[in-house]
């Protein structure tokens, strides 16, 4: 494949912020490797572990989610502007559920007929 990236990586990047700033607000805070498990979890497949906290850093960083420490152990949170953030992107997200919905079952549709 000509991808500098897989597709599948590609796709997630996209994804992560908004995924994250989900698990927080549906679960509350946690540190950075339950957030990693659950993402595992969600998405049924493992995520790098760099990748998850390359994100939560520039979330920190862009105000979506802040930190504390508990015993020795960052936790983080969604912050009001996350909890903007979440609201902003979820209808975006329902919109291209229903968008590509219709693009895997046209290409489904035309590849089997493409093989018979």
């Amino acid at each position: 494949m000509p991808f500098r990236e897989k597709p599948k990586m590609m796709i997630l990047k996209g994804l992560i912020q908004i995924l994250i700033a989900y698990l927080l607000w549906n679960k509350g805070d946690m540190y950075g490797y339950e957030i990693k498990k659950n993402l595992d979890s969600l998405l049924q497949k493992e995520v790098k572990r760099n990748i998850v906290y390359i994100t939560l850093k520039k979330m920190e960083g862009n105000g979506l989610i802040s930190s504390y420490d508990n015993q020795g152990t960052k936790y983080y949170q969604l912050t009001k502007d996350g909890q903007e953030f979440l609201n902003f992107h979820v209808p975006i997200l329902k919109d291209y559920v229903g968008i590509l919905s219709k693009i895997v079952n046209t290409y489904q549709t035309k590849h089997i007929n493409e093989t018979k």
